[in-house]
Protein backbone atom coordinates (compact mmCIF):
# COMPACT_ATOMS: atom_id res chain seq x y z
CA UNK A 1 0.00 0.00 0.00
CA UNK A 2 1.47 3.38 -0.88
CA UNK A 3 1.68 6.29 1.72
CA UNK A 4 -1.46 7.81 0.29
CA UNK A 5 -3.72 5.27 0.45
CA UNK A 6 -2.56 4.31 4.18
CA UNK A 7 -2.97 7.66 4.61
CA UNK A 8 -6.81 7.64 3.47
CA UNK A 9 -7.24 3.67 5.08
CA UNK A 10 -6.28 5.84 8.75
CA UNK A 11 -8.58 8.93 8.51
CA UNK A 12 -11.26 6.18 7.46
CA UNK A 13 -10.26 3.70 10.53
CA UNK A 14 -10.46 7.75 12.88
CA UNK A 15 -13.88 8.28 11.70
CA UNK A 16 -15.11 4.96 12.41
CA UNK A 17 -14.18 4.62 16.05
CA UNK A 18 -15.55 8.35 16.53
CA UNK A 19 -18.79 6.25 14.88
CA UNK A 20 -18.18 3.14 17.37
CA UNK A 21 -17.42 5.38 20.69
CA UNK A 22 -20.60 7.84 19.76
CA UNK A 23 -23.19 4.78 19.75
CA UNK A 24 -22.68 1.37 20.13
CA UNK A 25 -25.52 0.53 18.21
CA UNK A 26 -24.24 2.25 15.87
CA UNK A 27 -21.63 -0.78 15.43
CA UNK A 28 -24.54 -3.40 13.84
CA UNK A 29 -25.69 -1.08 11.37
CA UNK A 30 -22.04 -0.21 10.17
CA UNK A 31 -22.05 -3.79 9.79
CA UNK A 32 -25.44 -4.15 7.49
CA UNK A 33 -24.24 -1.64 5.53
CA UNK A 34 -20.81 -3.30 5.15
CA UNK A 35 -22.80 -6.35 3.69
CA UNK A 36 -24.83 -4.29 0.89
CA UNK A 37 -23.53 -2.02 -2.26
CA UNK A 38 -21.90 1.19 -1.29
CA UNK A 39 -24.94 2.69 -3.46
CA UNK A 40 -28.85 3.63 -3.02
CA UNK A 41 -29.15 2.20 0.17
CA UNK A 42 -32.75 2.10 1.40
CA UNK A 43 -33.29 3.54 4.57
CA UNK A 44 -36.47 1.59 5.14
CA UNK A 45 -34.09 -1.42 5.27
CA UNK A 46 -32.12 -0.39 7.99
CA UNK A 47 -35.49 0.81 9.93
CA UNK A 48 -36.77 -2.40 9.90
CA UNK A 49 -33.60 -3.53 11.42
CA UNK A 50 -33.21 -0.99 14.26
CA UNK A 51 -35.86 1.71 14.44
CA UNK A 52 -36.07 5.47 12.94
CA UNK A 53 -34.88 7.58 16.04
CA UNK A 54 -31.40 5.20 16.15
CA UNK A 55 -31.10 5.28 11.98
CA UNK A 56 -31.93 8.94 11.76
CA UNK A 57 -28.97 9.65 14.40
CA UNK A 58 -26.75 7.28 12.28
CA UNK A 59 -27.19 9.04 9.05
CA UNK A 60 -26.90 12.56 10.69
CA UNK A 61 -23.77 11.15 11.97
CA UNK A 62 -22.41 10.01 8.43
CA UNK A 63 -23.03 13.14 7.23
CA UNK A 64 -21.08 14.77 9.60
CA UNK A 65 -18.12 13.10 8.87
CA UNK A 66 -18.81 13.67 4.80
CA UNK A 67 -19.39 10.01 4.22
CA UNK A 68 -22.40 10.11 2.05
CA UNK A 69 -22.14 10.88 -1.25
CA UNK A 70 -25.64 11.35 -2.61
CA UNK A 71 -29.03 11.26 -0.43
CA UNK A 72 -32.47 11.03 -2.43
CA UNK A 73 -35.63 11.73 -0.32
CA UNK A 74 -37.87 10.39 -3.53
CA UNK A 75 -36.41 7.61 -4.86
CA UNK A 76 -39.19 5.02 -6.28
CA UNK A 77 -39.43 2.53 -2.96
CA UNK A 78 -38.46 5.13 -0.54
CA UNK A 79 -35.57 7.06 0.96
CA UNK A 80 -31.94 5.89 -0.20
CA UNK A 81 -28.17 7.20 0.25
CA UNK A 82 -25.14 6.31 -1.46
CA UNK A 83 -21.57 6.12 0.78
CA UNK A 84 -17.97 7.21 -0.30
CA UNK A 85 -16.82 3.78 -2.00
CA UNK A 86 -13.42 4.29 -0.26
CA UNK A 87 -15.41 4.27 3.18
CA UNK A 88 -17.50 1.63 2.78
CA UNK A 89 -14.98 -0.63 1.45
CA UNK A 90 -13.13 -0.36 4.62
CA UNK A 91 -15.99 -0.79 6.81
CA UNK A 92 -15.76 -4.56 7.53
CA UNK A 93 -11.99 -4.91 7.28
CA UNK A 94 -12.19 -2.06 10.40
CA UNK A 95 -15.15 -4.40 11.99
CA UNK A 96 -13.40 -7.29 11.66
CA UNK A 97 -9.78 -5.98 12.81
CA UNK A 98 -11.84 -4.81 16.67
CA UNK A 99 -13.50 -8.25 16.35
CA UNK A 100 -17.09 -6.63 15.98
CA UNK A 101 -18.16 -8.70 13.90
CA UNK A 102 -17.64 -11.85 16.54
CA UNK A 103 -18.93 -10.39 19.34
CA UNK A 104 -22.14 -9.42 17.30
CA UNK A 105 -22.98 -12.45 16.27
CA UNK A 106 -26.20 -12.12 17.47
CA UNK A 107 -26.73 -8.55 15.55
CA UNK A 108 -25.27 -10.34 12.23
CA UNK A 109 -28.02 -13.01 12.53
CA UNK A 110 -31.13 -10.30 12.76
CA UNK A 111 -29.40 -8.20 9.51
CA UNK A 112 -30.08 -11.90 8.26
CA UNK A 113 -33.39 -12.10 9.09
CA UNK A 114 -33.92 -8.59 8.11
CA UNK A 115 -32.64 -9.12 4.80
CA UNK A 116 -34.50 -12.38 4.09
CA UNK A 117 -37.71 -11.38 5.28
CA UNK A 118 -36.95 -8.50 2.74
CA UNK A 119 -36.29 -10.45 -0.29
CA UNK A 120 -39.29 -12.82 0.44
CA UNK A 121 -41.31 -9.66 0.02
CA UNK A 122 -39.99 -8.83 -3.09
CA UNK A 123 -40.51 -12.57 -4.15
CA UNK A 124 -43.78 -13.06 -3.39
CA UNK A 125 -44.79 -9.49 -4.66
CA UNK A 126 -42.90 -9.60 -7.75
CA UNK A 127 -42.55 -6.33 -8.44
CA UNK A 128 -40.03 -6.14 -11.03
CA UNK A 129 -39.17 -2.62 -11.04
CA UNK A 130 -37.86 -2.64 -7.11
CA UNK A 131 -36.30 -6.06 -7.88
CA UNK A 132 -34.16 -4.17 -10.52
CA UNK A 133 -33.92 -1.32 -7.84
CA UNK A 134 -32.40 -3.71 -5.38
CA UNK A 135 -30.84 -6.78 -6.90
CA UNK A 136 -27.36 -4.84 -6.57
CA UNK A 137 -27.64 -5.04 -2.64
CA UNK A 138 -28.41 -9.06 -3.05
CA UNK A 139 -25.60 -9.83 -5.87
CA UNK A 140 -22.98 -7.74 -3.02
CA UNK A 141 -24.70 -9.44 -0.06
CA UNK A 142 -24.09 -13.18 -1.15
CA UNK A 143 -20.63 -12.59 -2.02
CA UNK A 144 -20.24 -12.57 1.39
CA UNK A 145 -21.30 -16.12 2.17
CA UNK A 146 -17.77 -17.97 2.33
CA UNK A 147 -16.72 -15.08 4.56
CA UNK A 148 -20.14 -15.75 6.92
CA UNK A 149 -21.46 -19.29 6.22
CA UNK A 150 -24.75 -19.89 8.39
CA UNK A 151 -28.17 -21.17 7.70
CA UNK A 152 -29.75 -17.70 7.36
CA UNK A 153 -26.84 -16.87 4.74
CA UNK A 154 -27.77 -20.40 2.75
CA UNK A 155 -31.52 -19.48 2.79
CA UNK A 156 -30.35 -15.68 1.40
CA UNK A 157 -28.58 -17.14 -1.21
CA UNK A 158 -31.79 -19.21 -2.58
CA UNK A 159 -33.89 -16.41 -2.29
CA UNK A 160 -30.88 -14.58 -4.54
CA UNK A 161 -31.28 -17.34 -7.10
CA UNK A 162 -35.60 -16.90 -6.89
CA UNK A 163 -35.00 -13.36 -7.87
CA UNK A 164 -32.63 -13.67 -10.54
CA UNK A 165 -35.17 -15.93 -12.05
CA UNK A 166 -38.19 -12.91 -11.90
CA UNK A 167 -34.82 -11.26 -14.13
CA UNK A 168 -34.45 -13.83 -16.54
CA UNK A 169 -30.94 -14.85 -15.64
CA UNK A 170 -31.60 -18.29 -15.26
CA UNK A 171 -28.36 -19.43 -15.54
CA UNK A 172 -26.91 -17.61 -12.35
CA UNK A 173 -30.05 -18.45 -11.12
CA UNK A 174 -29.92 -21.65 -11.40
CA UNK A 175 -26.66 -22.10 -9.81
CA UNK A 176 -27.48 -19.96 -6.86
CA UNK A 177 -30.42 -22.23 -6.58
CA UNK A 178 -28.94 -25.15 -6.86
CA UNK A 179 -26.09 -24.57 -4.52
CA UNK A 180 -28.02 -23.22 -2.33
CA UNK A 181 -30.84 -26.59 -2.05
CA UNK A 182 -27.54 -28.70 -1.76
CA UNK A 183 -26.93 -26.79 1.86
CA UNK A 184 -30.82 -26.28 2.43
CA UNK A 185 -31.10 -30.11 2.37
CA UNK A 186 -27.88 -30.61 4.62
CA UNK A 187 -28.00 -28.11 7.07
CA UNK A 188 -32.10 -27.64 7.73
CA UNK A 189 -33.55 -30.73 6.26
CA UNK A 190 -36.65 -29.83 8.00
CA UNK A 191 -37.13 -26.61 6.75
CA UNK A 192 -39.83 -27.99 3.99
CA UNK A 193 -40.95 -25.08 2.89
CA UNK A 194 -38.12 -24.16 1.81
CA UNK A 195 -36.71 -27.00 -0.28
CA UNK A 196 -40.33 -27.29 -1.42
CA UNK A 197 -39.88 -23.26 -3.20
CA UNK A 198 -36.35 -24.28 -4.12
CA UNK A 199 -37.35 -26.97 -6.12
CA UNK A 200 -39.96 -25.27 -7.80
CA UNK A 201 -38.40 -22.75 -9.03
CA UNK A 202 -35.33 -24.99 -10.28
CA UNK A 203 -38.12 -27.01 -11.99
CA UNK A 204 -39.22 -23.76 -13.44
CA UNK A 205 -35.52 -22.45 -14.51
CA UNK A 206 -34.99 -25.66 -16.26
CA UNK A 207 -38.35 -25.44 -18.31
CA UNK A 208 -36.96 -22.20 -19.29
CA UNK A 209 -34.11 -23.88 -20.34
CA UNK A 210 -35.63 -26.35 -22.50
CA UNK A 211 -34.37 -29.39 -19.30
CA UNK A 212 -38.18 -30.63 -19.19
CA UNK A 213 -37.57 -33.68 -18.03
CA UNK A 214 -35.38 -32.31 -15.48
CA UNK A 215 -38.05 -30.01 -14.61
CA UNK A 216 -40.71 -33.06 -14.34
CA UNK A 217 -37.84 -34.95 -12.54
CA UNK A 218 -37.78 -32.34 -9.32
CA UNK A 219 -41.65 -32.01 -8.99
CA UNK A 220 -41.89 -35.74 -8.82
CA UNK A 221 -39.23 -35.02 -6.19
CA UNK A 222 -41.50 -33.22 -4.76
CA UNK A 223 -44.38 -34.65 -4.43
CA UNK A 224 -42.44 -38.28 -3.41
CA UNK A 225 -40.33 -36.87 -0.47
CA UNK A 226 -42.44 -33.68 0.69
CA UNK A 227 -45.96 -35.51 1.26
CA UNK A 228 -46.12 -33.50 4.43
CA UNK A 229 -45.64 -30.73 3.39
CA UNK A 230 -47.86 -30.63 0.90
CA UNK A 231 -51.11 -31.73 2.56
CA UNK A 232 -50.71 -29.16 5.25
CA UNK A 233 -53.72 -26.28 4.78
CA UNK A 234 -52.01 -23.26 4.38
CA UNK A 235 -50.99 -20.23 1.86
CA UNK A 236 -47.51 -21.43 1.43
CA UNK A 237 -48.74 -24.90 0.43
CA UNK A 238 -50.92 -23.03 -1.57
CA UNK A 239 -48.65 -20.97 -3.02
CA UNK A 240 -46.04 -24.19 -4.28
CA UNK A 241 -49.09 -25.73 -5.51
CA UNK A 242 -50.02 -23.44 -8.28
CA UNK A 243 -46.97 -23.13 -9.76
CA UNK A 244 -45.97 -26.69 -9.73
CA UNK A 245 -49.89 -27.06 -11.67
CA UNK A 246 -48.50 -24.31 -14.22
CA UNK A 247 -45.42 -26.46 -14.03
CA UNK A 248 -47.45 -29.46 -15.07
CA UNK A 249 -49.36 -27.58 -17.82
CA UNK A 250 -46.38 -26.79 -19.71
CA UNK A 251 -44.89 -30.58 -19.57
CA UNK A 252 -48.56 -31.41 -20.84
CA UNK A 253 -49.77 -32.80 -17.82
CA UNK A 254 -53.28 -31.41 -17.84
CA UNK A 255 -54.52 -33.65 -15.31
CA UNK A 256 -52.01 -33.40 -12.75
CA UNK A 257 -52.21 -29.59 -13.28
CA UNK A 258 -55.92 -29.42 -12.51
CA UNK A 259 -55.46 -31.48 -9.43
CA UNK A 260 -52.35 -29.56 -7.71
CA UNK A 261 -54.06 -25.74 -9.19
CA UNK A 262 -57.83 -27.02 -7.40
CA UNK A 263 -56.41 -27.97 -4.21
CA UNK A 264 -54.27 -24.42 -4.47
CA UNK A 265 -57.71 -22.66 -5.13
CA UNK A 266 -59.34 -24.27 -2.13
CA UNK A 267 -56.85 -23.41 0.26
CA UNK A 268 -56.32 -19.88 -1.20
CA UNK A 269 -60.34 -19.01 -0.41
CA UNK A 270 -60.01 -20.70 2.78
CA UNK A 271 -57.35 -18.24 4.05
CA UNK A 272 -58.38 -14.93 2.24
CA UNK A 273 -55.17 -14.88 0.18
CA UNK A 274 -56.37 -12.59 -2.60
CA UNK A 275 -52.68 -12.46 -4.54
CA UNK A 276 -52.02 -15.94 -4.59
CA UNK A 277 -55.93 -17.04 -5.12
CA UNK A 278 -55.27 -14.35 -8.19
CA UNK A 279 -52.54 -16.45 -9.46
CA UNK A 280 -53.92 -19.56 -8.94
CA UNK A 281 -56.79 -18.57 -11.12
CA UNK A 282 -55.17 -17.63 -13.61
CA UNK A 283 -52.80 -20.70 -14.00
CA UNK A 284 -55.83 -22.74 -14.11
CA UNK A 285 -57.67 -20.32 -16.58
CA UNK A 286 -55.04 -21.55 -18.84
CA UNK A 287 -55.33 -25.08 -17.71
CA UNK A 288 -59.31 -24.70 -19.78
CA UNK A 289 -57.61 -22.91 -22.54
CA UNK A 290 -55.29 -26.19 -22.98
CA UNK A 291 -58.67 -28.19 -22.99
CA UNK A 292 -60.27 -26.03 -25.38
CA UNK A 293 -62.30 -25.21 -22.89
CA UNK A 294 -62.36 -21.49 -23.55
CA UNK A 295 -66.10 -20.50 -22.15
CA UNK A 296 -64.70 -21.62 -18.44
CA UNK A 297 -61.10 -20.22 -19.55
CA UNK A 298 -63.20 -17.08 -19.95
CA UNK A 299 -64.80 -17.30 -16.68
CA UNK A 300 -61.80 -17.95 -14.16
CA UNK A 301 -59.40 -15.59 -16.67
CA UNK A 302 -61.59 -12.87 -15.43
CA UNK A 303 -61.97 -13.25 -11.65
CA UNK A 304 -58.18 -13.77 -11.70
CA UNK A 305 -58.05 -10.21 -13.36
CA UNK A 306 -60.48 -8.62 -11.17
CA UNK A 307 -58.42 -9.87 -8.43
CA UNK A 308 -55.04 -8.95 -9.35
CA UNK A 309 -56.75 -5.26 -9.86
CA UNK A 310 -57.49 -5.49 -6.36
CA UNK A 311 -53.98 -6.12 -5.22
CA UNK A 312 -52.05 -4.93 -7.67
CA UNK A 313 -50.81 -1.84 -9.97
CA UNK A 314 -52.42 -1.98 -13.23
CA UNK A 315 -49.16 -2.61 -15.02
CA UNK A 316 -47.66 -5.58 -12.97
CA UNK A 317 -46.43 -9.16 -14.35
CA UNK A 318 -49.50 -10.58 -12.83
CA UNK A 319 -51.17 -8.28 -15.30
CA UNK A 320 -49.76 -9.24 -18.36
CA UNK A 321 -49.73 -12.81 -18.43
CA UNK A 322 -53.20 -13.06 -17.28
CA UNK A 323 -54.23 -10.56 -20.32
CA UNK A 324 -52.38 -13.05 -22.37
CA UNK A 325 -54.83 -16.07 -21.24
CA UNK A 326 -57.72 -13.99 -21.15
CA UNK A 327 -57.11 -12.93 -24.67
CA UNK A 328 -56.51 -16.41 -25.66
CA UNK A 329 -59.91 -17.65 -24.44
CA UNK A 330 -61.00 -14.75 -26.36
CA UNK A 331 -59.40 -15.97 -29.51
CA UNK A 332 -60.60 -19.48 -28.84
CA UNK A 333 -64.18 -17.99 -28.58
CA UNK A 334 -63.95 -16.04 -31.70
CA UNK A 335 -64.00 -12.42 -29.92
CA UNK A 336 -61.13 -11.15 -31.91
CA UNK A 337 -61.19 -7.88 -31.39
CA UNK A 338 -61.63 -8.43 -27.24
CA UNK A 339 -59.17 -10.90 -27.76
CA UNK A 340 -56.41 -8.32 -29.81
CA UNK A 341 -57.45 -5.84 -27.31
CA UNK A 342 -55.82 -7.87 -23.94
CA UNK A 343 -52.99 -9.30 -25.93
CA UNK A 344 -51.82 -5.90 -27.12
CA UNK A 345 -52.47 -4.80 -23.52
CA UNK A 346 -50.13 -7.49 -21.93
CA UNK A 347 -47.53 -7.09 -24.62
CA UNK A 348 -47.31 -3.38 -23.46
CA UNK A 349 -46.52 -4.34 -19.80
CA UNK A 350 -44.11 -6.63 -20.42
CA UNK A 351 -42.26 -3.92 -22.88
CA UNK A 352 -42.96 -0.98 -19.94
CA UNK A 353 -41.18 -3.90 -17.31
CA UNK A 354 -38.20 -6.07 -19.14
CA UNK A 355 -35.77 -4.82 -21.07
CA UNK A 356 -35.68 -5.20 -25.26
CA UNK A 357 -35.67 -8.80 -25.97
CA UNK A 358 -37.00 -10.21 -23.62
CA UNK A 359 -38.45 -13.85 -23.55
CA UNK A 360 -41.96 -13.44 -21.88
CA UNK A 361 -42.17 -10.60 -24.42
CA UNK A 362 -41.27 -12.72 -27.22
CA UNK A 363 -43.54 -15.30 -25.70
CA UNK A 364 -46.65 -12.86 -25.11
CA UNK A 365 -45.86 -11.81 -29.59
CA UNK A 366 -46.52 -15.30 -30.85
CA UNK A 367 -50.07 -15.13 -29.20
CA UNK A 368 -50.86 -12.15 -31.26
CA UNK A 369 -49.51 -13.79 -34.39
CA UNK A 370 -51.52 -16.72 -33.81
CA UNK A 371 -54.76 -13.85 -33.44
CA UNK A 372 -54.14 -12.97 -36.29
CA UNK A 373 -54.03 -15.95 -38.59
CA UNK A 374 -57.03 -17.06 -37.31
CA UNK A 375 -58.47 -13.40 -38.67
CA UNK A 376 -56.62 -14.15 -41.80
CA UNK A 377 -54.01 -11.58 -42.00
CA UNK A 378 -51.22 -13.67 -42.34
CA UNK A 379 -49.08 -10.85 -43.64
CA UNK A 380 -49.37 -9.51 -40.59
CA UNK A 381 -49.16 -12.51 -39.13
CA UNK A 382 -45.99 -13.22 -40.43
CA UNK A 383 -44.14 -9.72 -39.19
CA UNK A 384 -45.38 -10.19 -35.31
CA UNK A 385 -43.80 -13.91 -35.71
CA UNK A 386 -40.35 -12.78 -37.21
CA UNK A 387 -40.04 -10.38 -34.72
CA UNK A 388 -40.24 -12.77 -32.03
CA UNK A 389 -38.47 -15.45 -33.43
CA UNK A 390 -35.54 -13.25 -33.82
CA UNK A 391 -35.85 -12.62 -29.90
CA UNK A 392 -35.95 -16.15 -29.64
CA UNK A 393 -32.83 -16.76 -31.35
CA UNK A 394 -31.04 -14.64 -29.00
CA UNK A 395 -32.05 -16.12 -26.08
CA UNK A 396 -32.31 -20.05 -27.01
CA UNK A 397 -30.71 -22.84 -28.28
CA UNK A 398 -32.04 -24.53 -30.99
CA UNK A 399 -33.25 -27.60 -29.08
CA UNK A 400 -35.17 -25.38 -26.53
CA UNK A 401 -38.74 -25.94 -26.44
CA UNK A 402 -39.41 -22.67 -26.58
CA UNK A 403 -38.27 -22.33 -29.87
CA UNK A 404 -40.59 -25.31 -30.69
CA UNK A 405 -43.48 -23.27 -29.84
CA UNK A 406 -42.62 -20.53 -32.03
CA UNK A 407 -41.68 -22.70 -34.79
CA UNK A 408 -45.62 -24.09 -34.63
CA UNK A 409 -47.06 -20.85 -35.47
CA UNK A 410 -44.96 -20.44 -38.62
CA UNK A 411 -46.14 -23.71 -39.71
CA UNK A 412 -49.88 -22.46 -38.99
CA UNK A 413 -48.93 -19.56 -41.06
CA UNK A 414 -47.98 -21.68 -43.91
CA UNK A 415 -50.99 -24.17 -43.56
CA UNK A 416 -53.29 -21.30 -43.52
CA UNK A 417 -51.78 -19.85 -46.81
CA UNK A 418 -52.28 -22.75 -48.57
CA UNK A 419 -48.14 -24.09 -48.49
CA UNK A 420 -48.77 -27.94 -47.28
CA UNK A 421 -45.37 -28.79 -48.38
CA UNK A 422 -43.10 -25.90 -45.27
CA UNK A 423 -45.85 -26.42 -43.05
CA UNK A 424 -45.55 -30.28 -43.08
CA UNK A 425 -41.82 -30.03 -42.73
CA UNK A 426 -41.98 -28.06 -39.44
CA UNK A 427 -44.88 -29.87 -38.42
CA UNK A 428 -42.86 -32.90 -38.82
CA UNK A 429 -39.76 -30.74 -37.06
CA UNK A 430 -41.55 -30.17 -34.06
CA UNK A 431 -43.46 -33.75 -33.53
CA UNK A 432 -40.15 -35.19 -33.57
CA UNK A 433 -39.11 -32.62 -31.19
CA UNK A 434 -42.23 -34.23 -28.54
CA UNK A 435 -41.74 -37.07 -28.96
CA UNK A 436 -38.54 -37.39 -28.16
CA UNK A 437 -38.62 -35.41 -25.33
CA UNK A 438 -42.34 -35.82 -23.90
CA UNK A 439 -44.83 -39.22 -22.98
CA UNK A 440 -47.79 -38.29 -25.04
CA UNK A 441 -47.83 -34.43 -24.65
CA UNK A 442 -51.18 -33.40 -26.09
CA UNK A 443 -49.44 -30.71 -28.46
CA UNK A 444 -48.76 -34.05 -30.71
CA UNK A 445 -52.66 -35.01 -31.41
CA UNK A 446 -53.31 -30.91 -32.27
CA UNK A 447 -50.42 -30.95 -34.49
CA UNK A 448 -51.82 -34.03 -36.34
CA UNK A 449 -55.21 -32.27 -36.48
CA UNK A 450 -53.50 -29.04 -38.14
CA UNK A 451 -51.60 -31.48 -40.95
CA UNK A 452 -55.01 -32.24 -41.77
CA UNK A 453 -56.51 -29.39 -43.69
CA UNK A 454 -54.58 -26.93 -45.77
CA UNK A 455 -55.84 -23.33 -46.50
CA UNK A 456 -57.96 -20.96 -45.33
CA UNK A 457 -60.58 -23.13 -43.98
CA UNK A 458 -57.19 -25.06 -42.04
CA UNK A 459 -57.49 -24.53 -38.07
CA UNK A 460 -55.76 -22.08 -36.09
Amino acid sequence: MDGKNKIIEMQIDKTLGHLVNKNEEFIPLLLFIGLLDSQNIPKDLLYKYKGNLIVDDFIDSLKKFSVITHEFQDAPFGSVFSLDKAFHSRLLKYLQKDKALKEYKENLQDIFIVFENHTNNLIEKIDLEEINFFITHCKVFVTHKVQIPSKEMTNIYGNVGKILYYLREDLKAKTSLEEGLVELESEDPKNHKKIATSLIFLANINMELGNNLKAKNLLDNLRNNYPEYLNQDIPDVARSLAFMGDIYVQIGDYSQAQKMLEKSIKIHKKHKDSIGLARALGFQGNVFNFLEDYKQAKDVLEQSFLLHKECQPDNSIGFAWVLIYLGNACKGLGEYSEAQNFIEKGINIYKENFPKNHADTAWAMLSLADLYICIEDLKKAREIFDESYEIHKLLFKKDNVRMYEALLILGKIYNKKGDSTKANEIFKEILSFYKNTYENHPIVDEILILSRKTGPKAPC
